[in-house]
């Protein structure tokens, strides 16, 4: 096997693996909707800030 192609192994492990973790919604998958349950911070800034140097 050369190199490269041992170099590749681990990561088409890896891509089956993920591959058997996919969920086609959050329902499905059995996990809550973040937006539920998650904080909103806002962070002021003005605009100017953004402009480059």
């Amino acid at each position: 096997m050369t190199p490269e192609a041992w170099a590749a192994q681990p990561v088409r492990q890896i891509t089956l693996l993920l591959g058997d973790n996919r969920h086609a919604s959050a329902e499905e998958a059995g996990i809550a909707d973040p937006r539920a349950t998650a904080e909103i911070v806002e962070i002021a800034f003005d605009a100017d800030a953004w402009k480059s140097q």
